[in-house]
Parts: structure tokens; C-alpha cells; sequence
């Protein structure tokens, strides 16, 4: 009798064993399922949303009459109507030393965080326009961009390549009755 007693015991206590895994193995299946079947929230920006103080740097070559380097560092302001402002200093002459540019421009943004940049820069040698397809990342707090044309003392610069890479330093400021 003792035997017959123990095998039961067993036979319970390996049906009990079982039934804990299979409660588990089903627990974590349907946990993971569930993750799978989650989607990313999707990116909602604005000028608002992008709107501050930014910091910025570009490079990029044109290969028009010979390979030339161009670049830049600089500081923008953008407002939640899409005014850009700000001062960079940047080579954008291929020949002349990197001067103090004032920049004025515009930026349009989409929901989905990409958009369009329109540069325009001056110097006492200069004149230039740049527009960039940009998106924002990382929260809003980062822009990359691509550039798209390059208008140079109002010359349109072929074979051109440029990429621009910002970072948000402060978020907008308020002013009373906005």
C-alpha cells in the first residue's frame, strides 16, 4: 500500500508541476503577443512643437568647375509661425574665409516631423538661399536635413551636395497675449 501511496503523490505532485508551466508558458506567450501587436506612437509635430533656440552645423561639397567644400556653424531662432532667424558663421563664397552671415528664412512642418527649411544667408561678399528637406527627431530636439538647392549671388549651384545637423538649446519663449 505505502508504494501505491507514493506513486499517487508523485503523479499528483508532476501533474500540479505541469500545470504551473503550462500557466506560465501561456502567461509569457500571451505578454508577448500582446507587446508585438502594440504599434509605435506616432510622431505628431508642429511649429510649435519645434519652435526655440537651436544650434547648428552644415557641410557639403559642389563639384561645379571643381570639387569646393562649403560649411558652416551657427545659432537660429525658430518661432511657431515659422520665421527662422539668426547668425552663422560659414564659407559659402568657396573662395573667400568663413564670414558672420545674418540668416533670415522660413521652415514649414508636417505631422510626421519632416519638412522644409529655406535658408537665406548674406555677408558683405554673399548672398545665398538655401532650402534643406529636413526631419525632427528624437523628440524634437534634433533636425537633419538634406539639401535640396543651393542659390548662389542668385546663380543656381548644380552637382551639389550638403547635409545640416541642429540641435534644440532652449525651448521658445513666451510672450504676453501668444
Amino acid at each position: 500500500m505505502k508504494r501505491i501511496t507514493a506513486s499517487r503523490s508523485r503523479v499528483v505532485a508532476l501533474l500540479v508541476l505541469g500545470v504551473l508551466v503550462l500557466v506560465g508558458v501561456a502567461t509569457v506567450t500571451a505578454s508577448a503577443g500582446t507587446r508585438r501587436s502594440a504599434a509605435p506612437p506616432t510622431p505628431t509635430c508642429s511649429l510649435a512643437s519645434v519652435a526655440g533656440t537651436w544650434g547648428h552645423n552644415y557641410d557639403g561639397w559642389t563639384s561645379n568647375g571643381g570639387m569646393a567644400p562649403f560649411s558652416g556653424v551657427g545659432r537660429t531662432t525658430i518661432d511657431s509661425q515659422g520665421n527662422v532667424s539668426g547668425t552663422d558663421t560659414g564659407n559659402l563664397s568657396f573662395s573667400n574665409p568663413a564670414a558672420p552671415l545674418t540668416i533670415t528664412g522660413t521652415l514649414s512642418v508636417n505631422a510626421d516631423c519632416t519638412g522644409t527649411l529655406t535658408i537665406n544667408t548674406q555677408s558683405n561678399f554673399t548672398k545665398a538661399t538655401a532650402i534643406w528637406a529636413v526631419v525632427f527627431v528624437n523628440n524634437e530636439t534634433e533636425v537633419r536635413g538634406a539639401l535640396q538647392q543651393l542659390l548662389f549671388n542668385n546663380f543656381n549651384v548644380q552637382n551639389i551636395s550638403g547635409t545640416i545637423n541642429g540641435n534644440k538649446l532652449f525651448p521658445p519663449t513666451s510672450t504676453s497675449g501668444s
